[in-house]
């Protein structure tokens, strides 16, 4: 059996960890889990993904960490991020 190649540009590690989608001018705010991260991307859980836009902050206040973020694709529960190599 084929085991498809991993795409990612960095392994990704499972993580557990709060973090935040901040956008609007930094106005706006969506409390999210952290389930994947790498230095280039992660998976992030959330209740509704449908209303995050494509790009936007990503916030995990535990770790001092901040960065930009666009989605890579979506689903009911969660989104797949592309993080800045700049962060």
């Amino acid at each position: 059996m084929m085991v498809p190649k991993d795409r990612r540009a960095a392994p990704r590690f499972r993580a557990y960890k709060g973090g935040k989608i901040v956008f609007g001018k930094r106005l706006c705010t969506f409390d999210c889990v952290v389930r994947d991260f790498s230095e280039r991307g992660a998976r992030l859980k959330m209740v509704s993904p449908e209303f995050v836009p494509n790009s936007f902050f990503l916030n995990i206040p535990k770790d001092g960490f901040e960065a930009e973020a666009v989605v890579k694709h979506r689903s009911s529960d969660e989104i797949g991020v592309e993080l800045s190599p700049e962060h």
